[in-house]
């Protein structure tokens, strides 16, 4: 960032305890919002631009954060005959088994977004057509179909024209595959919420793991469980896999990516990370690992946890982030090259300078008061209210500015002391509790892809940093 010596700028500015904080002359404050958008859009290749305008439009590629519409080869949203009601915040895995079918069948839907129980209140008209208020739903030409399992059958069966999902005369595998699924999440759910010593239910779990490691090897034709095509199974495991693989890192201290013992879970993984349908409904580790308790009403931790927890919860969000290097079992989203961390930190950054009548409210939630009644998710508090301070409104709004600029020109490189702010130093304590507030609940996707919140978290994090360094000597 160019700094710009201004003596005596905001020189008197108080601090949080109504103190005078006497403020180096040579911070200098970031572009306004106004110039970081026009520096963003001289950043953006056209071939970007072009893709969001697609996503936008109902076609291109799935983005959970921005996709509301889904045509694919649909002329216009007329030909749409289904209208699927899912979790705001993307975390119920039920939904996201429903939103894959679709997106590998191709069949054209509107998505509604709608609370959770454990996050807030659910809209009245939504509960009109559906009293009980569980998700996901789906409206079929009119008609309301409810629990997730029915939906993929009527999926099926409504849309035959489209690719099978279970495909004829495979039935009976289909159907086998399924029970196993049940089966290694009821080992999984034992596991995660069994307290203290918990030998048993880790046994348990891994001998229904080992045998779905052998069922991931029957096809020799590729890396799904039904050979070369994703179908049916891959459904109903996807969703519950990619959060088993989180909580049990987290709680368990256990690693299911990248192990040796399980090869063919591994490439099934990566073929499916692969794969646009996928890949822009699947949540990361910290996410999972936040939004699993809220929502099946606990998780132990068994003692075995700890370096897990502590990589997830942000023991790496700093910078500079390493880049081509192999990505980290921790961090399966991620391709890791230059190219990719230099795209995400434009997303972030977009993220940032779109949302910011939005963000910069939010964030003040930070230093002001918590909501009442509590909702049982921790990192969810949608009847807050943001701090009233003038001051504190400022200082936070200058430290997002500092933050989008480096993402857009800081090549990825740690933050400097010399380019924090002279309203985010001045109240830097509030600061520091704002960004970090609203570090801790970026969303993956609900936000943003993981790339993209990664470089997000690290920046937040970077920029805290720099605050701390900041000297009053010239």
């Amino acid at each position: 960032l160019p700094i710009v010596s201004h003596a005596g700028l905001l020189d008197g500015f108080m601090g949080g305890g109504g103190s005078v904080v006497e403020v180096p002359n040579y911070l200098a404050a970031p572009p306004e919002w106004e110039e970081l958008a026009k520096r963003l859009d001289e950043l953006t290749p056209t071939e970007e631009q072009e893709g969001i305008e697609a996503t936008l439009a109902g076609r291109g590629r799935l983005r959970a954060d921005m996709s509301k519409t889904r045509l694919f080869e649909a002329t216009d949203e007329s030909k749409v005959r289904v209208h699927l009601y899912r979790d705001s915040a993307s975390w119920c895995p039920y939904c996201e088994k429903v939103q894959l079918a679709l997106e590998e069948k191709q069949v054209p839907y509107k998505i509604s977004k709608i609370n959770m129980n454990c996050y807030g209140d659910k809209p009245f008209d939504f509960l009109a057509k559906n009293p009980m208020g569980l998700l996901p739903v789906a409206e079929f030409d009119g008609r309301m179909v409810t629990d997730s399992n029915s939906i993929l059958d009527e999926i099926e069966a409504r849309f035959p024209d489209k690719k099978r999902l279970v495909p004829p005369g495979q039935e009976a595998e289909v159907a086998q595959l399924l029970r196993l699924e049940r089966e290694l999440f009821g080992a999984w759910f034992s596991w995660l919420r069994s307290p203290g010593s918990d030998a048993r239910n880790r046994t348990a779990f891994i001998e229904v793991l080992e045998e779905v490691e052998r069922r991931l090897g029957v096809h020799a034709d590729g890396p799904f469980f039904l050979g070369a095509e994703v179908s049916m199974p891959e459904c109903h495991f996807a969703s519950f896999l990619e959060r088993m693989a989180a909580s049990l890192a987290y709680f368990k201290g256990f690693q299911m990516r990248q192990n040796l013992k399980f090869p063919n879970l591994e490439a099934w993984f990566k073929a499916l990370e692969a794969r646009d349908s996928y890949k822009g409904l699947a949540g990361d580790f910290y996410t999972h690992a936040h939004d699993l308790p809220p929502q099946v009403g606990g998780c132990a931790f068994n003692g075995e946890h700890k370096d897990y927890q502590e990589a997830i919860d942000g023991a790496a969000w700093r910078l500079p982030l390493p880049v081509d290097e192999s990505a980290t079992p921790l961090e399966p989203l991620l391709l890791n090259t230059a190219a990719e961390s230099e795209a995400a930190r434009r997303e972030a950054a977009r993220k940032l300078i779109s949302n910011r009548k939005g963000v910069v409210p939010f964030c003040l939630r930070g230093a002001g008061r918590g909501g009442f009644p509590q909702v049982s998710a921790p990192l969810s508090d949608p009847r807050a209210s943001p701090s009233g301070d003038a001051q504190v409104k400022a200082a936070v709004d200058e430290a997002l500015r500092g933050v989008a600029s480096h993402l857009l020109q800081g090549g990825g490189a740690a933050i400097l002391p010399e380019a924090v702010g002279p309203a985010a130093f001045a109240r830097r304590e509030d600061v520091e509790v704002c960004l970090k507030y609203f570090q801790d609940r970026v969303g993956v996707p609900r936000d943003m892809s993981f790339p993209a919140a990664r470089q997000l978290r690290a920046h937040i994090g970077s920029y805290l940093e720099a605050t701390t360094a900041v000297t009053t000597s010239v």
